[in-house]
């Protein structure tokens, strides 16, 4: 869910194709997916490694006047991951938002998205696909 289905794959292959029938530590995976997902993941490998830390995002708020919408996430956890957002509309539509793990490593422990979507807002759910494991669902959903 950090990376995506397509580069997580590639670098799984990769890793399992340069290491295959040696001893690689786990720095060696590190590095690899670092390499191929030309990303920085230390983040991700200090919280998930080296720390007990837990992952729980909320919806704090959600503000509109009709047809314009703030929605507020807090990050009431330790371990920073991003947030997807489902947002569901009056009129039905399903629009998706997300948010970078780079707003929480910054040291932010709220972050907004602001949109004109034409129509209220009805629903909002963070990370309705279940992939992450954050500690209380309970705060994840804001109905109207």
């Amino acid at each position: 869910a950090v990376l995506g289905a397509e580069v997580f794959d590639r670098a799984y292959h990769t890793f399992l194709s340069e290491w295959r029938y040696r001893h690689p530590y786990p720095w060696d995976l590190w590095r690899t997916f670092e390499r191929v997902s030309g990303r920085d993941l230390g983040w991700f490998w200090r919280g998930w490694y080296f720390e007990t830390w837990t992952l729980d995002q909320a919806v704090a708020s959600v503000v509109g006047d009709g047809d314009d919408a703030v929605i507020v996430i807090e990050d009431r956890g330790d371990l920073p991951m991003p947030v997807d957002l489902t947002i569901t509309l009056r009129d039905g539509r399903v629009v998706r938002e997300s948010l970078t793990v780079d707003v929480w490593l910054s040291g932010s422990r709220t972050a907004s998205v602001s949109a004109a979507y034409g129509v209220p807002v009805e629903r909002v759910e963070i990370d309705a696909g279940t992939e992450f494991p954050d500690t209380d669902r309970a705060n994840n959903v804001w109905p109207r």
